[in-house]
């Protein structure tokens, strides 16, 4: 039994839906753009804080591609928002990561920017370096060792308090590779108390978090097929399909991308034909 009162009147939720909506209105607060406007469109006109974003695939269908891109790409579209980004790269190394990035910027592929055949140009590296040297005054901070929750939690504590909890991205590459705690029997206890850590935290910080999570093989059970996309013809494997599952603040749908892999980035395409049923 506690003594401590749990439930409180409604008033305070309709008050602060009001001031949010105020604020919207006013333009006071935004969503945060991605890269893709139907991307955007599909949800609250762009990333809302206080949510998460769970981007889950197969093995190689593009999930880290994606983020990476929001990520990059998130302080040209936000130029006005005051923001961090704060990443649990669990499964890339930094190197890596910069390394595709340099990708994009150049149009070089990731062999030949680590001189895998033909040794890379003075003048590429030079552009790589010029565009490094600015990229790093945007505030991303990155965390590569394989935490547990509580110390994932122990950490988002310590960076809210020294950044005296301005608005942060939080990124997490991927869940799978969080660490099992000791009391914790199984992955699945893990998994149970990640979804409770970003249930909290999106409540008690300012953050939005973007989580990857990798499918398993029920993904691609002939029932998911039904009025999938399967009835639309898509001409190559380049073509990657976001389905906007449960969109809780924006509607259920499909949108198509074109993956430049050499390039590291992906594109809005248009909706390809139907294909005849049969």
């Amino acid at each position: 039994m506690t003594d401590k009162k749990a439930w409180g009147g409604q008033y305070t939720a309709f008050n602060e839906a009001l001031k949010y909506m105020l604020d919207r209105q006013s333009g006071k607060e935004k969503s945060i753009q991605t890269p893709w406007p139907k991307f955007n469109d599909a949800i609250t006109d762009g990333l809302e804080w206080n949510t998460l974003t769970v981007i889950g695939g197969r093995p190689g269908s593009g999930k880290t591609l994606i983020k990476d891109q929001i990520i990059r790409e998130s302080f040209i579209h936000n130029p006005e928002e005051d923001f961090r980004v704060l990443e649990f790269q669990f499964e890339m190394v930094g190197r890596t990561s910069a390394i595709r990035e340099f990708s994009s910027l150049t149009g070089q592929t990731y062999k030949q920017l680590c001189s895998a055949g033909t040794v890379l140009d003075q003048a590429t590296f030079d552009k790589c370096h010029a565009y490094a040297k600015t990229r790093v005054t945007n505030p991303v901070d990155i965390i590569s060792t394989p935490m547990t929750v509580n110390q994932m939690r122990e950490q988002i504590d310590a960076y809210m308090n020294e950044h005296k909890g301005k608005k942060t991205i939080v990124t997490l590459d991927h869940t799978i590779l969080v660490k099992r705690a000791p009391y914790q029997n199984n992955r699945l206890d893990m998994l149970f108390e990640l979804g409770e850590f970003f249930t909290q935290v999106k409540r008690e910080y300012p953050i939005m978090f973007i989580a990857l999570s990798q499918l398993n093989r029920n993904i691609d059970n002939p029932d998911r097929a039904v009025d999938g996309t399967d009835r639309f013809v898509i001409d190559d494997d380049k073509t990657l399909v976001l389905h906007f599952l449960k969109a809780r603040n924006g509607d259920a749908r499909m949108s198509f991308f074109k993956a430049a892999f050499e390039r590291m980035e992906i594109h809005e395409m248009d909706t390809p034909p139907q294909q005849q049923r049969r």
